[in-house]
């Protein structure tokens, strides 16, 4: 597990390859970010989900406010 806030390009990074394995998982901020429309939402779902590695795991975090729990929704890749 993974945490960074950076680019969708550099966050892929910590998933590593073939030669260098990385991290399982990696915490995906950018719905934190508070899409204003459904055409946000989609870019940034799309902007991760078409870039994790084949047979990673996506993780979204939808809340980083102190004092609240993490509220992490998990979707495998097929």
């Amino acid at each position: 597990m993974t945490e960074a806030y950076a680019s969708v390009e550099e966050t892929m990074a910590y998933y590593g390859n073939d030669t260098n394995p990385g991290a399982h998982f990696t915490f995906n901020f950018n719905l934190v970010s508070s899409p204003t429309s459904a055409q946000d939402f989609d870019y940034l779902v799309h902007q991760w989900v078409d870039n994790v590695p084949e047979g990673k795991q996506s993780n979204w975090v939808v809340s980083n406010k102190l004092g609240s729990i993490f509220q992490l929704l998990t979707w495998e890749q097929n």
